[in-house]
């Protein structure tokens, strides 16, 4: 075999060599891609779960629409009343809850402190009384320590949770306010992200208690961004 025949024979080696290495490359680019796709895909549906989860936790708040406040001792009393009895009209207990002899629904003043404490922690207290919403009246009876709320179908804001940041010291949601809607047939895993259009934006300031995260405050959303420590 001449000099000649071995370069060839090299050069088409090495082609060989060169083209087995390319597509050996490719194909674990496209491994490296799919891997990549998937993982973001799986961290995006987390990040869908972990958002629904709060706008579970935030939506009897976000149905009353209360002041933006630095403290929850500043919400108005009443609202404070309406935020703890519609969190626990929606919560699991309600299938626990008695009537009365005029059909009314007895809810323990008991659940509405557990409510308000699980909301905005416990430093918040409960001055339990009749009080008024636009869709009704709520009679408080000190005999059974009960409210004696009617059948009512209650319209209002729901929640989106926009973002999420975390700091060692808070959870900061950027919450969409979405135009009302019936709460007893919305629910927050059926929205259409796409379909979202919130006629307002605030920032909920969430801290770590004994029994999990609580609202430590609402900020407007023209307010200064979030701060990130």
């Amino acid at each position: 075999m001449n000099s000649n025949t071995e370069k060839i024979l090299a050069k088409k080696k090495l082609a060989v060599n060169l083209g087995r290495a390319c597509v050996i490359l490719a194909l674990v680019g496209i491994v490296a891609l799919f891997m990549w796709f998937k993982a973001y895909v799986t961290s995006v549906a987390r990040n869908r779960d972990e958002m629904i989860k709060y706008e579970k936790f935030i939506l009897p708040v976000v149905m009353m629409d209360p002041v933006p406040f630095d403290d929850a001792g500043q919400i108005d009393e009443e609202v404070a009343l309406q935020i703890a009895m519609w969190d626990s009209l929606l919560g699991e207990n309600r299938e626990n809850f008695a009537y009365d002899e005029n059909g009314m629904l007895l809810v323990p003043a008991t659940d509405l402190d557990v409510s308000a404490h699980k909301l905005f922690g416990v430093e918040l207290t409960l001055n339990h009384k009749t009080f008024y919403d636009t869709d009704g009246t709520y009679l408080y009876d000190p005999d059974i320590m009960a409210y004696r709320v009617p059948s009512m179908a209650k319209v209002s804001y729901t929640p989106y949770v926009e973002s999420v940041t975390k700091t060692p010291e808070k959870t900061i949601l950027k919450v969409g306010y979405v135009p009302p809607g019936n709460m007893w047939s919305t629910k927050q895993e059926e929205k259409d992200d796409k379909e979202i259009r919130a006629d307002k934006y605030m920032f909920y300031d969430l801290y770590k208690g004994e029994d999990g995260s609580y609202i430590g405050s609402i900020r407007d959303i023209d307010a200064l961004a979030p701060p990130m420590s």
